[in-house]
C-alpha cells in the first residue's frame, strides 16, 4: 500500500504532492495553517459537516471565510432526501453569507483550490468534501501556486471557475457583501 509521498521529478518539485491517505486532510489541513484566505473554490458532489480530523471543521471553515472575508464558491449537486446531512451542510455555507452556492446535477468532479496570502494550492482527487472521505480509498494530487506548478494550478482554477458558472447550474445563493459607511 503506498502512502503520502512527494512525487519525484527532481529535487526542486517542491509544487506537487500524491496523497493517499486522508486526502481531504491535505487540503483543508492546509487551509487551516494557511493566513489571510482570499478566495476558496470547493466543488464536490457530496458536502458533510467535517470534524477537525478532517483538518478544519466545517465551524471553523465557516469562521474563517467570515474572519478574512473569504467568498467560496461551492458547487455541488442538489440534495437528495436519504442523505439529509448533505442539505444540511449546504444550509450552513449558505446561512453564512460568505458563500455563493450552486448545484449542479451531473457533477463528479472533486476540486478544491485557495488563495491565500502565502500563496495559492490545490487539491484534485477522488475525494468528496465529507467525514466518509476519511475512510474511504482516497487518492488526491496537491498542487502549489510555485515554480513548474504555477501553470497547472493556474488551470486548475480556470476549470474550477468554469465548473463554477457550468450552464446546467442552478444558483442556490449569491455571497452577500456588507457595504461599509451606511
Amino acid at each position: 500500500m503506498l502512502s503520502e509521498s512527494d512525487i519525484s521529478l527532481g529535487e526542486t518539485a517542491t509544487w506537487l504532492r500524491l496523497v493517499t491517505r486522508h486526502v481531504i486532510e491535505a487540503f483543508l489541513g492546509t487551509l487551516a495553517v494557511s493566513h489571510g484566505w482570499k478566495k476558496l473554490y470547493l466543488i464536490s458532489p457530496w458536502i458533510s459537516d467535517l470534524p477537525i480530523e478532517c483538518g478544519l471543521s466545517l465551524s471553523q471553515l465557516l469562521k474563517g471565510l467570515k474572519d478574512y472575508g473569504t467568498t467560496a464558491y461551492v458547487v455541488t449537486r442538489p440534495p437528495v432526501q436519504e442523505h439529509d446531512w448533505h442539505q444540511e451542510a449546504v444550509d450552513r455555507f449558505a446561512a453564512s453569507g460568505m458563500a455563493s452556492v450552486v448545484f449542479v446535477p451531473e457533477l463528479h468532479t472533486k476540486l478544491y483550490c485557495a488563495y491565500t496570502s502565502y500563496g495559492g494550492f490545490a487539491l484534485l482527487g477522488s475525494a468528496n468534501l465529507t467525514v466518509n472521505s476519511l475512510r474511504n480509498q482516497e487518492i488526491g494530487v496537491v498542487v502549489r501556486e510555485r515554480g513548474a506548478g504555477k501553470t497547472l494550478f493556474r488551470r486548475l482554477i480556470s476549470e474550477a471557475a468554469a465548473i463554477y458558472r457550468s450552464p446546467s447550474r442552478s444558483v442556490v445563493c449569491e455571497r452577500r457583501f456588507q457595504i461599509r459607511g451606511r
